[in-house]
């Protein structure tokens, strides 16, 4: 896959909790730069990144119910139905993790039913993000991409970037894309569906083995960095040049 394409598979995250006014321009400017698939973005940014990216190809994609699901149906549908009105194209929504651990299937679906009819009926594209690092069953991931397959979202999505686990030692860590995960989730839910791997995205060896694996979108902060991997790969350099040192853009955010 050639740098042009790489970028065209490229969701980048605009989703730092505190995000300056530069970082977000500079952010914007970069998915233009770069060609990217979408600009992700918190939805109340969501005015701003459609300013910035009007006449481009970039699409702005807004969170709902971000990072933990923890709204209810209303309130999450309402935060769609704004976005969308905004100049959002693509909604990424995450689901009530509670739900899903406790197996409450028939709430689950209705609030992904929801947030697809919402999204479809603009013309949008729906991901919903099921935040696998924090569902410790087999079972449940896959029943959750099922139950995506069945309501023909455009994509299932990894993670938010910003869950987080305690480890044997203690530590809080936090939990992103595993090849893993993506298998699994490419396994259930292709060819209806798409997959979307984020969090913990850094380097084009991770980016490259996960969408040989079966993703299709790649969310990511570390964008300009992976893309110049792949440049200076294509020309010879190889890929593991020093990192850009753009602001925002390097590859040591989480998500």
């Amino acid at each position: 896959m050639d740098p042009e394409q790489l970028a065209r598979h490229i969701d980048h995250a605009l989703l730092k909790p505190a995000l300056s006014d530069e970082e977000f321009a500079d952010g914007c400017s970069l998915g233009r730069e770069l060609g990217v698939a979408a600009v992700c973005v918190k939805s109340v940014d969501v005015p701003r990144a459609a300013e910035q990216l009007a006449g481009s190809k970039v699409l702005v994609a807004a969170v709902a119910g971000f990072p933990h699901g923890n709204v209810p149906i209303e309130v999450l549908c309402r935060e769609v139905e704004w976005a969308l009105d905004h100049g959002a194209k693509e909604i990424d929504a995450v689901i009530d993790l509670s739900r899903a651990v406790s197996r409450d299937w028939n709430a689950v679906k209705e609030r992904i039913e929801a947030v697809n009819r919402i999204v479809t009926g603009v013309n949008g594209r729906c991901k919903i993000i099921l935040e696998m690092g924090l569902l410790a069953d087999d079972g449940v991931k896959r029943r959750l991409c099922q139950l995506c397959r069945e309501l023909e979202v455009a994509y299932v999505k990894t993670s938010t970037g910003f869950a987080t686990t305690k480890g044997p030692d203690g530590a809080m860590r936090t939990v992103g894309a595993t090849e893993q995960d993506v298998a699994l989730m490419a396994q259930e839910v292709a060819p209806i569906c798409g997959v979307k791997a984020s969090g913990g995205i850094r380097s084009l060896a991770q980016a490259e083995r996960l969408l040989a694996l079966g993703a299709t979108r790649i969310g990511t902060t570390a964008t300009r960095f992976i893309v110049e991997q792949a440049r200076k790969r294509a020309v010879g350099a190889g890929p593991n040049a020093t990192r850009s040192k753009a602001k925002g853009n390097g590859p040591t955010e989480a998500f």
